[in-house]
């Protein structure tokens, strides 16, 4: 997903979650759809190597330079909505 606000998002942070899902955020900002392609591209490696090694539910974020970095793991407080994992 392709998301600039994802971080500011905490409902569907914690919809992601509560999924079970292991979830990638391309985070490196307005570029052409080639550029983030080729970014996904040479990040594949790490992804996989990301889905396989943790057996949790995730929120992950590819940067700009293929870069691929385990962002959050746990719900957020969010006041008035309560969400469980499945």
């Amino acid at each position: 997903m392709r998301d600039l606000n994802i971080g500011k998002r905490v409902i569907e942070l914690n919809a992601l979650l509560s999924s079970n899902v292991k979830a990638f955020a391309l985070i490196s900002g307005e570029q052409q759809d080639k550029r983030s392609a080729e970014v996904l591209i040479k990040a594949l490696p790490k992804i996989l190597n990301m889905i396989e090694s943790h057996d949790f539910a995730f929120i992950a974020k590819v940067h700009k330079n293929s870069d691929v970095e385990l962002w959050r793991k746990e719900l957020m407080p969010h006041k008035g909505i309560q969400f469980r994992r499945r």
